[in-house]
């Protein structure tokens, strides 16, 4: 307490400024609390929806162990659609072009890559989409899209598969030099310990020998 006044002095200035003071020191307090309980019920929300995610996913992964196609499918489409910001989305349209081009629906399965190009925000799971795209690409004989999706300039760690892809989008087309300047490339950005360079190896030698 303060020795210049007396309790009742003290007292009624404490009256005085609880009466200038007291909307704003409850508005603050209704705020504040607001946003606490606002923070922990997102909080919730996005826990329940990961664990939710999980699960699709969970379901997916064993409908396609077990070969069933259509569910696998139809639960990709539901993680794709309802948890599009989730990390399993993107793995779940990975899984929803692999089986659409073993349906040999090109159109579809590059229509689920491209989608984890845009959306995607994880620089390994874009890389992993184009290669992949790539491929259909190549399969569906779109060999012109196939360059332009490849012809990366950040290819990350990944420059190995980008180079053979494009050789083999050269070798399709018969633009033999162009083939074996991307397979020479590829071999070059393997480490030398790789197993994958006898495969390498023998694209390369099967172009020199054309």
């Amino acid at each position: 307490m303060d020795p210049r006044f007396s309790d009742d002095e003290q007292l009624e200035k404490l009256k005085s400024w609880w009466h200038d003071n007291r909307w704003s020191i409850i508005t603050g307090l209704v705020l504040g609390l607001s946003v606490v309980v606002g923070w922990n019920g997102w909080q919730q929300y996005t826990t329940s929806r990961a664990e939710s995610a999980s699960v699709l996913y969970e379901r997916m992964l064993t409908a396609d162990a077990a070969a069933n196609l259509d569910a696998a499918e139809a639960l990709a489409s539901e993680l794709i659609r309802d948890y599009g910001n989730s990390g399993y989305a993107g793995k779940a349209a990975l899984l929803s072009a692999k089986l659409a081009s073993q349906r040999g629906d090109y159109t579809a399965a590059a229509e689920r890559l491209r989608w984890i190009i845009v959306e995607s925000g994880e620089p390994g799971m874009v890389h992993v989409a184009q290669l992949r795209l790539g491929r259909v690409l190549i399969a569906a004989g779109d060999y012109a899209q196939a360059e332009s999706v490849l012809n990366v300039a950040d290819r990350g760690a990944f420059e190995s598969q980008y180079a053979e892809l494009l050789g083999d989008a050269y070798g399709a087309q018969n633009h033999l030099d162009k083939a074996r300047n991307a397979y020479t490339a590829s071999l070059d950005a393997l480490p030398p310990s790789s197993s994958y360079r006898p495969i390498l190896s023998m694209k390369l030698h099967n172009i020199a020998a054309e």
